[in-house]
């Protein structure tokens, strides 16, 4: 099920690549006879409703900031400091950023 970062992979709804069917959605029949919806949570947030500009961007920034995150660790760990995540920072001090 591609996510709210694997939008390219949208286009192959449908398709299979060896063992693996890509989907957007599955219904799921337990022995019960329940039946549970599977979608990636990326389908019920507002912000992914947005325009294409605005997940590019958020994409973009996203990649840049483990770009980022990867040097400053390399760094960090040449001075014997700890890995250090920056996305765990923008998570925690930005709010809707979870």
């Amino acid at each position: 099920m591609p996510g709210n970062h694997d939008d390219p992979l949208r286009r192959f709804d449908g398709q299979c690549f060896g063992p693996i069917e890509i989907i957007h959605e599955h219904e799921f029949k337990t022995v019960q006879d329940k039946r549970f919806l599977i979608m990636h949570g990326d389908a019920m947030d507002a912000y992914m409703k947005h325009t294409w500009l605005t997940k590019w961007a958020g994409d973009l920034a996203y990649d840049f900031l483990l770009f980022l995150n990867r040097w400053s660790n390399r760094f960090r760990k040449i001075s014997g400091r700890p890995f250090y995540s920056l996305a765990g920072q923008v998570k925690d001090n930005i709010r809707g950023a979870k």
